[in-house]
């Protein structure tokens, strides 16, 4: 009971956990965040030793994360799976703050969130996999791309022979290895840096070449999983790495003698397009695909929206430099391959 004073008197409250609950619940449902925190906040205070303390404790995370205050959600969740380990939320909650630290790209967290999931005796065959897989990932984030090779290949391996009779219920996060299996060459590729020296510039381009063919084997993979996400996301980054080795190599500086020289520039930068336009061609083409298949899938996420934006800028840049946009080879439709029938990923020699 509360008594409020007010000017012809008081005003009494009566409540219990349960009635601030299920207020706080009820503007979680209108996504108010900003009001439920408040009331979840009061029930915290009032009632610290109520059955209620750790969903409120969960609810309130939620709130928080919708709010974008991830470091707050974070400390809320692991409230409850360190202080009340037992609960039934516990795994949740881990799965949540993981979740938060990826968002902020605090990697070393999530991988040890991940890591403690995959301690625990109670996550079944799926929830394993999505440890499995999003552990892998956070180890990409640091990095540390050998650890998050072998952990990736297991979760691939868990994912096509090791659940015994039970089954995954969903493909996505087998998809999503498969896609960060593509990352890790897609990133070394990306750290090479071309210069003009001769000698080095053959050696690094070659370099990368052999990382982009990885690459896109495992992103091809990804495609013939058919998860609409990961899918997508796996024919944005083939587009990229294509589009990316254009743009590097004609950001190469030219040699000295040359540069001094404008009418000799412009015929070297011209002939460096025409050695590798076939690049930015390949992009178009899978990107086009890439467009293609989320239509017929009715796809509309944050991969195909990016497809688009970089589709029109490489099309500009084509256009600009030899008026032949349009001149896009008919390519290989992806046809759909159950993951589990897929072999492994072959990959090329090591390089570096």
């Amino acid at each position: 009971m509360v008594a409020t004073e007010k000017d012809d008197g008081f005003e009494m409250e009566v409540y219990d956990a349960g009635d601030l609950f299920d207020r706080g619940n009820e503007l979680l449902d209108k996504k108010k965040c900003e009001a439920a925190v408040k009331i979840y906040d009061r029930l915290l205070k009032e009632f610290s030793s109520s059955s209620l303390v750790v969903p409120t404790l969960y609810n309130s995370a939620l709130c928080l994360e919708r709010l974008d205050r991830c470091d707050e959600a974070v400390k809320r969740y692991k409230s409850i799976y360190i202080d009340y380990a037992d609960s039934a939320d516990a795994k949740d909650a881990l799965f949540r703050a993981g979740g938060c630290r990826e968002k902020t790209g605090q990697w070393l967290e999530a991988e040890i969130v991940f890591t403690m999931l995959l301690g625990r005796e109670d996550i079944d065959a799926t929830e394993k996999l999505e440890a499995m897989a999003r552990r892998g990932a956070a180890l990409v984030g640091m990095g540390r791309y050998e650890d998050a090779e072998f952990q990736i290949r297991e979760a691939i391996a868990y994912y096509r022979y090791g659940t015994g009779h039970e089954k995954i219920a969903t493909d996505y996060h087998a998809a999503m290895a498969q896609f960060y299996l593509g990352e890790i060459p897609r990133l070394q590729m990306h750290e090479i840096k071309l210069t003009e020296n001769e000698v080095e510039f053959q050696r690094d381009l070659d370099r990368k070449a052999r990382l982009l063919l990885k690459a896109q084997t495992h992103y091809v993979l990804a495609i013939r999983t058919m998860n609409p996400y990961w899918a997508s996301a796996a024919g944005l980054r083939i587009g990229r790495i294509f589009a990316s080795l254009y743009d590097d190599i004609i950001a190469v500086p030219a040699p000295a003698w040359i540069e001094k020289d404008p009418e000799l520039m412009e015929i070297h930068i011209n002939a460096r397009h025409r050695f590798i336009r076939k690049l930015i061609v390949k992009a178009i083409s899978v990107w086009e695909e890439t467009v293609l298949m989320a239509e017929r899938l009715g796809m509309n996420n944050e991969w195909v929206e990016e497809v688009n934006v970089q589709l029109e800028r490489v099309r500009e840049v084509l256009k600009e430099a030899d008026g032949e946009a349009d001149a896009v080879p008919e390519i290989e439709k992806v046809e759909p391959v159950d993951l589990q029938d897929a072999g492994p990923a072959p990959d090329v020699a090591p390089v570096g």
